[in-house]
């Protein structure tokens, strides 16, 4: 595998998870398929001229086999789980940066790896940061734990700003699955409309979480890339078929539906 050049990615402006996962789903899905996909949102009036396909500069210090470009995504979305754990507890940048640091030094580069952490074996943490660790580690073991449908109820959240009785809900904001249909595009800033709505007006909003956008741009550019290649019905069967569009379900569907179920 190639060890990817972090100097040379920030040097072009790729200084962050969320940048470098951007990068690296576009770079799964082939060149003329991205193309397509990109030129097809604009048309439909979803994306702007400003949205272009960036091959020429990343792709020379990122993975050139197939199977490398996978397990760096997989990694960043690992990366970005642990992220938003630690950002509960530490939400200001700067103490954020340091105990992630500090993490990264020992290899803890997932939830999982978090659960495992000795916090002996980290020094270097002040006696503050070590107590609000073991209350993230404990968290993280929590989750490690829960059920099917508990990690199913949590790709979803329910927001609330105030005790207006109003819901705003973003059902498109991920990739989802319809029954002998295509799959539904993701609508993107409708999850950020709704909350803000939603603290405009004093109400709630129900929208899907970050980890369960990230998880379903990754498949969805798996999807493009195994398409590109001729399989039938490519990028619908890429998706976690437990993500179901909550617009496009049958009555008896409704009770086990756990978006239905926050509403």
């Amino acid at each position: 595998s190639k060890t990817v050049d972090i100097a040379a990615l920030a040097k072009r402006g790729i200084d962050d998870l969320p940048s470098l996962r951007s990068v690296v789903n576009r770079h799964i899905v082939p060149e003329k398929a991205m193309r397509e996909i990109l030129g097809t949102a604009q048309k439909e009036g979803r994306l702007t001229s400003t949205h272009v396909v960036a091959r020429s500069g990343p792709a020379s210090v990122l993975p050139s086999r197939h199977e490398d470009l996978l397990a760096l995504a997989e990694r960043i979305l690992l990366l970005s789980e642990l992220h938003d754990l630690l950002l509960c507890t530490w939400p200001e940048e700067t103490e954020h940066v340091y105990v992630s640091g500090e993490l990264l030094k020992h290899g803890i580069v997932s939830v999982k790896l978090l659960q495992e952490l000795v916090l002996t074996d980290c020094p270097n943490l002040s006696t503050m940061h070590s107590k609000c660790l073991a209350t993230v580690q404990r968290e993280a073991v929590r989750q490690g734990k829960q059920s099917f449908l508990s990690q199913l109820a949590h790709r979803s959240a329910l927001i609330s700003a105030g005790s207006e009785p109003i819901l705003f809900t973003a059902p498109h904001n991920i990739f989802l699955r319809r029954d002998g249909h295509p799959p539904h595009t993701l609508e993107e800033m409708t999850s950020w409309l709704a909350v803000e709505l939603a603290r405009e007006l004093r109400a709630s909003a129900l929208c899907w979480s970050r980890a369960a956008q990230r998880r379903t741009e990754l498949r969805f550019a798996l999807g493009q890339r195994n398409k590109a290649v001729g399989q039938v019905d490519a990028v619908g069967q890429s998706l976690d078929p437990s993500n179901l569009d909550p617009n496009f379900l049958l009555p008896n569907e409704l009770p086990d539906n756990m978006w239905f179920q926050k509403v």
